[in-house]
């Protein structure tokens, strides 16, 4: 039985590593091995090493064209404003919602976490927008960032509230304590597992999301984000596409998420695994 339970081991070993290696590694290797050629070898899209480097090159030209940095800077300021403002306001509502027993409170809360499900109406929100002189403007699309994702940052983090005991809080208001002070002092900080998972998928949507910053900020190069950034980069030219610099720059444009992982890779741990025993 032993040899047995070895043999299976084994065999999920090989299987999880040829499955990343296909999954993972040959993307990545074709990424960016392309994104050191020049454009006529790149157009290929093989796995051949170049016969002449342009790594330097290829990622000097994207940053020199001008829009790379305020692209980045623009998603950097939508995501972190977004994010921020989502998780103060969404773990207040789920607190609300975990606490109250009120029929209105659980019709509010099935209300507000639909929107997980329905997804925004972007002609809708493209003419409330244009009326409220909003669309193409980086705060409209934070706003619209806030309205859309707002459900998400409710749903996962109402069970996690309920795990808190409320002797803590009973406690907290004997000794005086207010509402909101005792709910960023005693509350908040023991969200820190829902906060952190909901955290790393809210800024994974923001920062790959193509379509509707594509339509409510326009074509803009000032109003570009990473993504739509991409898209400028390739259609720079009208008779080809700039193969090298598309992989250039979605190299780049995954950095800032790497380095994002890395610095929150032992809360990702913490996370899960707390979640996995609450739940």
């Amino acid at each position: 039985m032993i040899r047995k339970s070895n043999s299976i081991t084994i065999i999920k070993y090989i299987f999880l590593s040829v499955l990343s290696i296909i999954t993972v590694l040959i993307p990545l290797w074709i990424l960016f091995i392309n994104s050191a050629k020049p454009l006529s070898e790149a157009v290929l899209l093989d796995f051949n090493l170049p016969s002449q480097w342009k790594l330097i090159e290829n990622y000097s030209e994207i940053i020199k064209e001008g829009t790379f940095l305020r692209s980045f800077l623009n998603t950097f300021v939508i995501a972190s404003v977004s994010v921020s403002v989502m998780i103060i306001l969404g773990a207040l509502a789920s607190w609300v919602f975990a606490r109250s027993k009120s029929k209105i409170s659980t019709i509010l809360y099935y209300v507000s976490i639909a929107g997980i499900l329905v997804p925004p109406a972007i002609i809708t929100t493209l003419r409330v927008f244009s009326f409220l002189h909003l669309k193409g403007t980086i705060h409209g699309m934070i706003i619209f960032y806030i309205a859309y994702l707002s459900a998400t940052v409710i749903f996962f983090t109402t069970g996690f509230v309920k795990t808190v005991p409320k002797e803590l809080e009973e406690a907290a208001m004997i000794d005086g304590c207010g509402t909101l002070r005792m709910f960023f002092s005693i509350v908040f900080p023991m969200l820190r597992a829902s906060i952190t998972k909901t955290t790393i998928l809210i800024v994974l949507i923001i920062w790959t999301d193509f379509m509707h910053p594509l339509y409510i900020l326009g074509g803009s190069e000032k109003r570009l984000t990473m993504v739509t950034g991409l898209l400028s980069i390739a259609t720079e030219h009208i008779y080809q596409m700039n193969w090298h610099l598309v992989f250039s720059g979605v190299i780049l444009t995954s950095l800032p998420l790497l380095i994002f992982y890395i610095f929150m890779q032992r809360r990702i741990v913490s996370g899960i695994i707390s979640g996995s025993v609450k739940g």
